[in-house]
């Protein structure tokens, strides 16, 4: 191999492989996916030992950087309170060899850097590959017809790759930044390319609908500013106000047309911010009542917290989400520290800050050029947008997100003029990276069979229906790894549903002790009580099944369908009690108002919830009792007589009653897309589109429907299984028995309807 190869495979492999990583390969379908682990581990191995090769060929050195301290603190702290936490170990184990990886990756790019393999500039690029793919793939999206506004202003809300609009916009962050920086450091055309996609980010950021987002990408414009003034030395008023006088009147103009901009941009934002605060699915309790979660678990664990990954299973326990929103992060990194290593992590986590701030002033200070000095600043800018994203949102928990702010952190952090480690430390960390490396790439390859055997086997008993056959082939996968839930879940789910076709009794108590086993390795949650308590009715054990059904009250006090279920199969067990308990917590929860309650017809049939105060039915759901009723031109009628009824679902239902009513739905239609739009608005647009096409309403499946294992609208138990154990399981989270409907009550009573119309 010639020298100019050996030397330039390093930097075209890093160059190569990093993106991918920050593309697809860090995103969580790796984890879930043999094929896609093992493409991983060849790309990775690939890039490792030419890099392996390339320092030993080289004779590198190792130099100091800005967290090495931190570093080894980080480990102790882990240590201690995985030794601590040892009943969450399992979890530990599952988290740990990631922060590892990110850890290898700042050493082999800064080995990389300070032996003249990368630059900074280059560093900056492979982070600058991706956010460029990940916007203009987003802007696709704007154009695309088949994606339903649920932006602000009847604009769509883009996700681009991502599939997530939040983590778009965890990437954009920092990508703006880093962008700005190169467009600052270059010259000529670059400088116009870089800046006119600095401006194209910063607008695709604001079509993600990310308020945190928002002010996160706010942070990194101040952040840029700020140093602009300090480069240009405008750091006093008194430097300022001479700087002003030297300026010519155009000059003058400009930055005054600037500044008012800025001004303005920002107080619309605020404004837009402000305003948004109680939208539909996406008002202030969507973050709060995970930061008091978390909050909790630290004053009740204030030394240790609770163990490593435990927030998971910690929000389950106490945040109480209903499963369809099983969250793995309290949406804050100082919460999520504090709570998972108490203050022993809030210490640790502190003094990496400063040393982190530390190296990046020093950086700045000595910069040799102009040119590294702005790259630097980009750095900065993204590093400080990261970190305000950071208190919103923890999406860089995805390793392609926290590669993102790894890349940006080395660009603000990495030294001018690095200082080499002494010869025999230099050993022992190459030691220590290369058992590292071998580790976690041996042990992912270690476990692939399994993980491929796991999916093999969920994949025949959907399409053969051999549910038993399936359930007893986890046998071999426990043995493996016995303290994973989800080989304990995926079988009860089959035998509960072998017991619903047969109505075996033997076979639900089976059922009724898989899940227990699953809930004690960590899956207990509102689902798995619901299993239990059904599965109980159903041989018999109805204290047992009482005491479930309590709990599912206490695990689900946000859910309005599960506690809807738990009163409807409590009055049908003969449990009256806790049904009256469970209709009481609805008809009282001021919460469920806008769910339209009266129209479902469980509570119509229930003698339970008659005895209790109905809640009135809210804005348009009174027109769409009217139509249900069977007066579509009276429904429309009331719809517009209130032009304030301006939502997709008040849209919609207009749509659908002038359809019912033989006039043309076009208008309404058109209406929906200049609506004020959630995410909770997709199913009443997708429906309103089936009714006016004229299209079947099969794809509306009954929930109730024993003999699916992936039915429409039920809550993955994959948000449980895959978010905290990365394993995949069935699509059903809630067995028959249960009688679980997920949907929207109001949409439930009008496709109810439609399919009864003749």
């Amino acid at each position: 191999m010639s020298t100019v190869l050996r030397s330039s495979l390093p930097r075209i492999l890093l160059m190569v492989i990093v993106p991918y990583m920050m593309l697809l390969g860090g995103t969580l379908n790796v984890a879930v996916y043999p094929a896609l682990q093992l493409l991983n581990v060849v790309l990775l191995g690939m890039a490792f030992a030419a890099w392996g090769l390339a320092r030993i060929q080289g004779r590198w050195t190792w130099h100091i950087t800005a967290v090495d301290t931190a570093v080894l603190v980080w480990i102790a702290v882990i240590a201690v309170v995985t030794l601590v936490n040892a009943d969450e170990a399992r979890r530990a184990l599952i988290v740990v060899p990631y922060l590892m990886m990110l850890t290898v990756a700042w050493y082999v790019l800064h080995d990389a850097l300070y032996n003249g393999v990368l630059t900074r500039g280059q560093v900056s690029d492979m982070a600058l590959i991706t956010g460029i793919t990940f916007t203009f793939t987003a802007l696709l999206e704007v154009s695309q017809p088949t994606l339903l506004p649920s932006g602000f202003f009847g604009l769509r809300r883009l996700a681009g790759l991502t599939g997530n609009p939040n983590l778009l916009s965890a990437i954009l962050v920092p990508v703006i930044g880093l962008a700005a920086g190169r467009a600052w450091a270059a010259r000529g055309r670059v400088r116009v390319v870089m800046g006119a996609f600095t401006v194209v980010a910063l607008g695709v950021m604001v079509l993600t609908y990310s308020r945190g987002g928002w002010i996160a990408a706010a942070a990194v414009i101040g952040m840029l500013i700020l140093l602009w003034l300090v480069d240009r030395g405008w750091t006093s008023p008194a430097k300022l106000a001479a700087a002003w006088k030297r300026a010519r009147t155009w000059q003058r103009g400009l930055a005054a047309a600037v500044l008012a901009g800025i001004v303005l941009v920002g107080i619309a934002g605020l404004v837009v911010v402000m305003d948004s605060l109680d939208d539909p699915g996406r008002d202030t309790d969507l973050r709060t009542y995970l930061w008091e979660a978390a909050w909790q678990n630290f004053t009740e664990h204030p030394v240790f917290g609770s163990g490593a990954y435990s927030t998971p299973r910690m929000l389950l326990d106490r945040a109480s989400t209903p499963p369809r929103t099983a969250q793995t992060h309290a949406h804050n990194y100082p919460l999520q520290v504090l709570s998972e290593f108490g203050i022993l992590g809030g210490a640790a986590m502190a003094l990496a800050m400063a040393l982190l701030v530390r190296a990046g002033v020093q950086a700045w200070r000595g910069a040799l050029t102009s040119r590294d000095r702005h790259l630097i600043a980009g750095g900065w800018a993204a590093v400080v947008g990261f970190g305000v994203h950071l208190l919103f949102d923890l999406a860089a928990w995805t390793p392609f997100v926290a590669m993102h702010g790894v890349i940006a952190l080395i660009v603000m952090t990495a030294s001018p003029t690095p200082t080499p480690r002494r010869r025999v430390v230099g050993r022992v960390q190459s030691i220590v990276v290369g058992v590292v490396i071998v580790g976690v790439l041996g042990g992912t390859l270690w476990m692939n069979p399994y993980a491929t055997r796991n999916l093999e086997i969920l994949s025949e008993a959907e399409a053969t229906g051999e549910w038993l056959v399936a359930a007893d082939a986890f046998e071999d996968l426990q043995a493996v790894d016995p303290r994973q839930p989800v080989y304990y879940w995926s079988p009860a789910m089959l035998w509960a549903m072998a017991a619903y076709r047969d109505q075996d009794p033997a076979l639900a108590r089976r059922a009724y002790d898989a899940f227990g086993e699953a809930a004690a390795l960590g899956m207990e949650s509102a689902a798995s009580h619901a299993n239990m308590a059904a599965l109980a009715a159903q041989f018999g054990d109805l204290d047992a099944a009482a005491e479930h059904l309590d709990a599912v009250m206490r695990f689900a006090w946000m859910s309005v369908p599960m506690r809807l279920s738990v009163a409807e199969r409590a009055e049908a067990w003969g449990l009256p009690e806790i049904a009256r308990a469970a209709w009481a917590s609805l008809l009282e929860d001021e919460r469920v108002e806008t769910y339209g309650l009266p129209l479902d017809r469980r509570v119509a049939a229930s003698e339970g919830a008659r005895t209790l105060a109905v809640l009135p039915l809210p804005d348009e759901l009174t027109a769409l009792q009217t139509l249900i009723d069977g007066d579509p031109a009276g429904a429309l009628a009331e719809l517009e007589a209130h032009p304030e009824w301006h939502t997709a679902r008040a849209h919609a239902l207009r749509a659908i009653a002038a359809k019912l009513a033989g006039i043309d739905p076009a208008p309404y239609m058109r209406a929906i897309e200049r609506g004020d739009n959630s995410s909770d608005s997709v199913s009443w647009i997708l429906l309103a589109r089936d009714v006016v096409a004229d299209k079947p309403l099969d794809g509306w499946v009954d929930i109730r429907d024993g003999a699916r294992l992936d039915v429409r609208n039920e809550p993955a138990s994959s948000m449980i299984a895959t978010l905290h154990f990365f394993r995949p399981t069935f699509a059903r989270m809630i067995v028959p028995q249960f009688a679980y409907d997920n949907r929207d009550l109001a949409i439930g009573a009008l496709v109810d309807f439609l399919r009864e119309r003749p």
